[in-house]
């Protein structure tokens, strides 16, 4: 059985995305896409809202680590610095996989290692 992602606030966050999404489009067919747009500044001018945003992300920040972690990082941090260490490095390859890209790659007669840079 595949639990949701985030316990029981990801089971939460889950039923209200699908109730409202099954409630404004219908029984899901296959997939059942909602997208809400908001015009922020109708509820507040744009710069006090990414104030706001930017203060609240500092907070979040700010907390203490649970034990054994280094810092607090929101959504989509950890992906953000993984991208910028590939950018550096490029997207380590364990040397098996490699070696299969290469076999198979000459075997509709491309030449894998004269494509791309290797490192390390």
């Amino acid at each position: 059985m595949q639990l949701p992602a985030g316990g029981a606030k990801g089971y939460g966050l889950a039923v209200l995305a699908e109730l409202i999404a099954e409630s404004l489009l219908g029984k899901p067919r296959e997939f059942n896409w909602l997208i809400i747009a908001l015009n922020l500044e109708a509820f507040r001018p744009l710069g006090e809202f990414l104030r706001s945003g930017d203060a609240f992300l500092d907070e979040l920040k700010a907390v203490a680590p649970a034990p054994g972690f280094a810092e607090v990082l929101i959504p989509g941090e950890p992906e953000r610095r993984s991208a910028a260490a590939r950018s550096q490095s490029g997207i380590p390859v364990a040397p098996e996989v490699w070696r299969s890209i290469v076999a198979a790659a000459r075997s509709v007669g491309l030449d894998a290692d004269g494509l791309v840079a290797v490192t390390g």
